[in-house]
């Protein structure tokens, strides 16, 4: 979604800044309070609307046939579409919002963080099982022995893995 301020729209559409804003303002436009900018797309249709309603009005008052209805038409849903475009995104960024606020909704890059932290100590965890256990394995000769203490550290390595409280700690931090 491309944004844009009042300068650039009035610009583009060769009239002073307080007639664009009197036709957004019209049209239930508002900027957006953090940036104070209009969706392009939007405010673009919603003025050049107004423009073509005021040109078609002033045919008709000088007495000229004006049979651009479907010109009309057409803007007018183009309007209409875009107003609810903008509502639904307008809805679903309060959705977030709310799921943020309540705690429901974490930021990708902290669940990335926590993840490539997770699966770093769970790599560590399984390269030193060969380090831990050769000492202990050494002299050893009873297979079920040897696989029990192999069992032993491979689920303490899964361990890292399973711990909900490292996820949680970490991501909600």
């Amino acid at each position: 979604m491309t944004r844009a301020t009042i300068s650039a729209l009035a610009a583009e559409n060769h009239i002073a800044r307080s007639v664009a804003l009197r036709h957004l303002n019209d049209a239930g436009i508002f900027r957006d309070p953090n940036d104070k900018t209009f969706d392009h797309d939007e405010a673009s249709a919603a003025i050049k609307l107004r423009l073509d309603e005021d040109r078609i009005n002033g045919n008709r008052v000088a007495g000229r046939a004006s049979n651009g209805n479907s010109l009309d038409d057409e803007a007018r849903r183009a309007l209409n579409r875009s107003k609810a475009e903008a509502e639904q995104m307008r809805a679903r960024k309060m959705r977030l919002q709310l799921e943020q606020a309540e705690g429901r909704l974490v930021e990708r890059e902290a669940v990335e963080a926590v993840c490539r932290d997770i699966a770093t100590r769970a790599r560590s965890a399984f390269l030193s099982i060969g380090s831990k256990l050769a000492p202990r394995l050494a002299g050893m000769t009873d297979e079920r022995q040897i696989r029990a203490l192999i069992d032993q550290e491979a689920v303490a390595a899964l361990g890292v893995l399973a711990d909900p409280e490292t996820f949680d700690k970490e991501a909600l931090s």
